[in-house]
């Protein structure tokens, strides 16, 4: 009996109410002393109470200590990272990545902010249409451009384009001239990565050509169309145009190092065609400025052009009056069309040097066309020359051994004819001229060529047969006849390689 009540006073010991049950007690005690009140014979000082109060029912709860230290520690380094290297991290993302929304609606729109100027904030809204696409050719490399991806990506892209002409509208409402040559810089940026979808479809063998593409073509000619009418003034052009030659400059300087010989054999080559045309344009400015002077120089290159022509008849005197009536504001418009040339090459120079994805899928060659110095464009018109001189002397033979139609004859003197006049241009230095006569040329010992190649004798019983010796003529002009422009690229390789 005794260890029982032990044991039964030991597991009493251990029994514990629970805060909700000592609450719920003591409510209930209180309530019982309100009804039934002690005998005032019977109250002291301490059961006395002037009101009523209810206790508040808590459940149990943990207790927390914060370090403070190390809080404020913390927080600044949790604001750095959501600050700088959330952003650093997206700007590796692609369509589909978590942090790919940071990258397009925060660090875009945040650098598009900082821009210092209504140019340089168009010039970056055309940047980011590069880097949608580049987006889309890295998924594409990698086999993750689903046909929805790409559709987003070409919604983005017009978009983004419908957004930079908007910009370049405002701009032109400010400054006509500061918005005509920003246009000249987006269609050139949308140029160059035209060309390089363009490589990508003829590398993959894509006649019918992706959404993305198409939706770039399309941005591109239309902005092509819109910049070919814009005349940004001569002083305009030449300020913008030395600060982005003094951009590729440097660019170039930084980068040849690293680069391939014959890449900085052709880059170098256009930096320096670059150069001529502005020296060109800076010259006719000046000739343009000093109208009496320019008409005296170019009396008579006017009365040689006139004296050729075969529908002008003006004398000298007509002539000279109106080259100095109208050669000022020519030459004006002729220097502001070369610096637009020269703006053109030099930003598809900085898009070659600076993108890799466009070095990797086009040539400068194909962006930027090699301009020809006054030798070189000398050394192909001789070449070209030869070629129809060999030509002609062919087909004079066949003259003597067959019976050839009227219109074969007629063909046969105006090529004979436009070789003389090339001849007669090339010894007055007008090269210009004489390489127009040269397309013509061109064109003419084409036409005689088919014309040699229907050549056909009637026998005499009426058969229709073609000589033999008059076929190994035929086959002789066909082959021995050097194609003018295959003359043209030979040319200016080998005067490049000289």
């Amino acid at each position: 009996m005794k260890r029982f009540s032990e044991q039964f006073h030991k597991q009493a010991k251990g029994i514990r109410m629970s805060a909700t049950e000592r609450a719920e007690l003591r409510d209930r005690l209180e309530t019982y002393m309100e009804y039934h009140p002690l005998p005032s014979s019977m109250r002291t000082a301490t059961t006395t109470k002037s009101k009523k109060e209810k206790s508040i029912v808590s459940q149990p709860f943990v207790q927390l200590r914060i370090n403070t230290t190390f809080l404020k520690a913390f927080v600044p380094t949790m604001v750095l990272f959501v600050v700088v290297a959330v952003p650093v991290l997206a700007e590796r993302t692609a369509p589909g990545d978590v942090l790919y929304p940071v990258k397009v609606r925060f660090n875009e729109e945040v650098r598009s902010q900082l821009s210092s100027s209504p140019y340089e904030e168009i010039e970056w809204e055309a940047r980011r249409i590069e880097r949608r696409i580049a987006e889309a050719r890295l998924l594409a490399s990698e086999g993750k451009l689903t046909e929805e991806v790409e559709a987003e990506v070409a919604a983005a892209v017009k978009e983004q384009s419908a957004k930079t002409k908007e910009k370049i509208a405002l701009l032109k409402s400010t400054d006509a001239d500061e918005g005509a040559i920003a246009e000249i810089t987006f269609a050139s940026t949308l140029s160059v990565q035209n060309e390089v979808l363009e490589a990508d479809q003829v590398e993959q063998g894509d006649v019918d050509g992706s959404v993305l593409a198409t939706v770039v073509a399309e941005e591109s000619e239309a902005a092509d169309a819109q910049q070919a009418g814009a005349q940004p003034s001569y002083e305009k052009l030449l300020a913008r145009l030395e600060t982005e030659s003094t951009n590729a400059q440097e660019l170039f300087d930084s980068v040849k190092d690293g680069a391939a010989k014959e890449e900085v054999k052709d880059v170098e080559r256009r930096l320096a065609d670059v150069a001529r045309k502005v020296s060109a344009a800076q010259a006719l400015k000046a000739d343009a400025d000093a109208p009496v002077e320019a008409v005296e120089t170019d009396t008579t290159a006017a009365v040689s052009a006139a004296t050729t022509s075969a529908t002008t008849s003006a004398s000298a005197e007509e002539v000279v009056a109106a080259v100095a009536e109208i050669a000022p504001e020519e030459m004006t418009h002729e220097a502001a069309q070369l610096l637009r040339e020269a703006l053109v090459d030099v930003r598809k120079l900085i898009s070659f040097m600076t993108n890799i994805d466009v070095r990797q899928s086009v040539s400068v060659d194909e962006l930027v066309p090699m301009t020809l110095t006054d030798d070189e464009r000398y050394n192909v018109i001789q070449n070209g020359l030869r070629a129809a001189i060999a030509t002609q002397a062919t087909y004079e033979a066949l003259d003597d051994t067959a019976a050839v139609s009227e219109k074969l004859l007629v063909g046969i003197e105006a090529l004979s004819a436009v070789i003389d006049r090339v001849e007669t241009q090339v010894e007055a230095g007008e090269l210009l001229a004489a390489e127009t006569q040269l397309e013509e040329l061109l064109a003419i010992r084409d036409d005689v060529g088919k014309l040699l190649r229907q050549v056909e004798v009637t026998s005499s019983d009426g058969e229709v047969e073609t000589p033999e010796e008059d076929a190994v003529s035929v086959e002789s002009a066909t082959t021995t006849t050097t194609n003018v422009e295959q003359a043209t690229t030979s040319a200016s390789s080998t005067v490049e390689s000289e």
